[in-house]
């Protein structure tokens, strides 16, 4: 069965040359005579990909086109971005994706670069961001879009995804290491809060909550963002640039099958038109989860449950919730737990089991992304954690790895082992 739901994927790449990120989009200036590498970088990565590639302007900034319909561009501050063409086939885009990875790997080796994501720990990447931003962050991530034709359509996905956001960022947290040590959270990155104030534009008037958004310095990243009527999406970001391409399948996979349930129950008119969350709660999670991430423990309001801790609600009809709140408490890995078992049935009608395993396994070993960076770095130091790092960038994804070598061949994360550090070798190739 096909989803109904198209989406798009976007992932942010650094490329950097001797530790230093390399020069790239608004930063250096596309009108400027100074040579600009990661022009030079993206036009090789284009060549490797599809000789017939075709570079044009959009809105004033160059990108590589395929037939397809994915295509590379120049992002700000030393990133370059790969963008797939909207498909509701989940091995489609992940195909896509390795595609474009593959091909900007290649064209940085041609240049004697290297892309990292966004856990890259020099410091220079962040004073590029102190530079832009007034502090020291991270900007680099993934987002992933919903096809959302009308307002009502954005309307309905906000309001289920805006009470599951710290649950986001738990799922996508993945920058640890800042200039070479160890930090307090699972993603360095810019602070995470839904804005108080523009709460109710972001559920009713998607073009003043982003006019509102443009506005606000304090306040430049949000986690969702209904964008306007001409690109009919709702975009989700996630935390950090993925390790590699299953991580970000995972993610993509889990909001591809949240928003085929999504719709199957507002066809029928079961579905509330708004769903109840404690707003300051919510930030609350949010900010623990940016800090302990898969590790964080959440608090509850009982009079004011997200859908996902209330078994009553529409979208678990004909579904058993496994982890009720106790005393206003639920942990982090629990309430992933409770999503994913929201939306298994559709994962199966959908064949995406294959591509959420990254996510069954973190919830049962309580390991992702960030907190495997910090076992690299408890092992080998920072040379080893790079090492491993660049090792998993490079490496393709699962689900191709198994089409290859043919259907009896059982997914790495389906084997069972003894305990966790066992699994998570099984997983990450310690």
């Amino acid at each position: 069965m096909l989803s109904p739901v198209k989406i798009g994927i976007e992932i942010e790449y650094l490329v950097s040359q001797d530790e230093r990120p390399i020069e790239s989009g608004y930063l250096c200036g596309f009108a400027s005579k100074k040579a600009c590498l990661g022009l030079a970088v993206l036009e090789s990565a284009a060549r490797e990909i599809d000789p017939h590639a075709r570079m044009e302007y959009s809105r004033g900034t160059r990108r590589w086109v395929f037939r397809n319909g994915s295509f590379l561009i120049p992002d700000s501050f030393s990133l370059l971005e790969t963008v797939t063409a909207p498909s509701c086939r989940l091995d489609d885009l992940c195909e896509q994706l390795w595609m474009l990875k593959r091909g900007l790997i290649a064209g940085a080796a041609q240049h004697g670069c290297q892309i990292s994501g966004a856990a890259c720990p020099v410091s220079y990447r962040f004073d590029d961001m102190e530079f832009a931003f007034g502090r020291r962050c991270n900007n680099a991530g993934m987002h992933v879009h919903l096809d959302a034709a009308t307002d009502s359509a954005k309307q309905v996905y906000c309001s289920i995804l805006m009470p599951i956001i710290p649950e986001l960022i738990a799922m996508s947290a993945n920058s640890p290491i800042h200039n070479r040590k160890e930090t307090w959270a699972c993603s360095y990155r810019l602070q995470v809060s839904p804005m108080a104030k523009t709460r109710k534009m972001l559920l009713h008037d998607p073009e003043r909550f982003r006019e509102s958004r443009a506005q606000s310095r304090e306040d430049r990243y949000e986690f969702l963002t209904p964008f306007s009527r001409s690109n009919k999406t709702v975009e989700i970001r996630g935390m950090d640039t993925p390790m590699n391409i299953d991580w970000a399948m995972a993610f993509a996979a889990f909001l591809q099958c949240l928003a085929t349930r999504v719709q199957r129950i507002a066809d029928s008119r079961d579905m509330p038109a708004r769903q109840p969350f404690d707003l300051s709660r919510l930030e609350e999670n949010s900010s623990v989860a940016v800090g302990r991430g898969i590790q964080a423990g959440f608090s509850f309001s009982e009079r004011h449950l997200p859908w996902h801790c209330d078994g009553s609600h529409p979208l678990w009809r004909g579904r058993d919730m496994p982890y009720p709140v106790k005393d206003g408490r639920l942990s982090a890995r629990k309430s992933i737990g409770n999503l994913l078992a929201c939306i298994e049935e559709d994962a199966r009608l959908l064949d995406a089991e294959q591509f959420l395993q990254h996510l069954y396994k973190m919830v049962e070993t309580g390991i992702n992304q960030a907190e495997q960076q910090r076992i690299w770095m408890a092992r080998g130091g920072f040379e080893f954690y790079m090492e491993k790092l660049q090792e998993m960038m490079a490496r393709p994804p699962d689900t191709l790895l198994q089409r290859t070598k043919g259907s009896d061949t059982m997914h790495p994360l389906k084997r069972k082992s003894g305990n966790s550090l066992q699994e998570s070798e099984a997983i990450y190739g310690n």
